[in-house]
């Protein structure tokens, strides 16, 4: 079978995000499994320096430094190039790139519908108006690639059944849903960051988005702070970019917080960094208010931290019985309290979270992926 994965989501401002996570993530767990098959992987500008199948061959397309300009370029100067190339089946992790419109069948993978959900706010200048038409013309443009394809992976039930929701058409054509994996370093030995806190702390990482909902964190942890000493943890590069507008709310809430000298914003960091946080916390603290997956609760498990989550969306599908599920910032700060003065429940929080982590493995997301694929290449009726 001749397969073609789109990896432009490597070489753009995803390739830190869940799309790029999990185009790295899928290709490298391919490449340990699958021998046989024939791969094309299209590529931007930037080098793949990662495990690649055994049977490749890279299609690198034009590729244009804003990531916006180059969603729209690509559908004059590089779909009909794809069209052409005759592939069994083209996988799009990245539906807002685009889909060949023949050739070869086609499968979008759809995350969750958070741009729907939770629209930026209107912009304030020229520059931005502009920006934010483009990124509109790109989100409308996923939705109606999602809707094109003639198969669709979800990362969850949860975003299943969404789609079906949402697009009614949907529910005619082959549709899985094959959940993320988490990798096996993060049973391992992390790297300790230059500065940590010299008290217990709990962690938060992501971002720091409205449907974060990280108000309700820094509550929940101001009232934790009224009975109990520990410090709050803040990892992502959100925390520490001062020009993210709409977060202006959210970095005064921080710095009138009466604790806010125990309250760390590290910016980015390496995972092995990341990892040693996650296996050091009194506990992961995750107040998303919709998420497609919540693939840092796996992490977290997996390493060895408690997960404190909203009961919401994907999250309670993902944490099943492995977490605390609260609902609103006094639950949260009474479970983070629990996990501060309760060792017997915080030690069996940790079992049951490492065997939950246990069944999401990227070899796993790998192999259920090629069989859909299998699926919809030997479908009747090609485009």
């Amino acid at each position: 079978m001749k397969i073609a994965i789109d990896l432009r989501a490597l070489g753009n401002d995803n390739r830190g995000r869940g799309i790029g996570i999990y185009s790295l993530n899928l290709i490298e767990a391919l490449a340990q499994i699958d021998h046989k098959n024939e791969y094309t992987l299209i590529v931007g500008s930037r080098q793949l320096d990662i495990e690649l199948p055994q049977h490749h061959s890279i299609l690198r397309v034009a590729h244009y430094h804003h990531p916006l300009v180059d969603r729209l370029m690509n559908r004059l100067m590089t779909l009909p190039k794809l069209s052409r190339q005759g592939w069994d089946v083209f996988l799009q992790p990245d539906p807002s790139y685009g889909l060949p419109a023949r050739g070869s069948r086609t499968v979008c993978v759809v995350y969750d519908f958070i741009e729907q959900d939770y629209p930026l706010p209107p912009p304030t200048g020229l520059k931005s108006r502009i920006g934010y038409w483009l990124r509109k013309q790109s989100i409308s443009s996923k939705f109606k690639n999602i809707q094109k394809a003639d198969g669709l992976v979800a990362i969850s039930t949860y975003t299943k059944q969404q789609l079906v929701k949402r697009f009614p058409t949907t529910a005619d054509k082959p549709t899985t849903a094959i959940p993320l994996g988490v990798k096996s370093g993060y049973a391992t030995d992390g790297h300790k960051p230059a500065a940590v806190p010299t008290k217990p702390y709990f962690l938060y990482v992501g971002g720091a988005d409205a449907r974060k909902n990280l108000p309700a964190l820094i509550t929940a942890y101001n009232q934790l702070r009224q009975t109990h000493d520990a410090a709050l943890v803040l990892v992502g590069s959100d925390f520490t970019n001062e020009q993210i507008r709409e977060q202006a709310d959210l970095r005064r809430m921080i710095a009138d917080s009466p604790y806010t000298r125990d309250i760390m914003k590290t910016g980015f960091l390496p995972e092995a960094e990341v990892i040693w946080l996650y296996q050091h916390a009194a506990g992961l603290t995750f107040p998303s208010l919709a998420e497609g997956f919540g693939l840092e609760l796996v992490e977290a498990m997996a390493a060895g931290c408690p997960v404190i989550c909203f009961n919401n969306t994907a999250l309670t599908e993902v944490a099943h019985d492995a977490a605390l599920l609260v609902n609103d910032a006094a639950t949260m700060s009474t479970a983070m309290v629990s996990l501060l003065t309760d060792g017997n429940d915080r030690q069996q929080l940790i079992k049951k979270g490492r065997a939950r982590a246990a069944a999401f493995t990227w070899a796993k997301t790998a192999t259920a992926t090629l069989v859909f694929l299998e699926e919809v290449a030997d479908e009747k009726n090609p485009r």
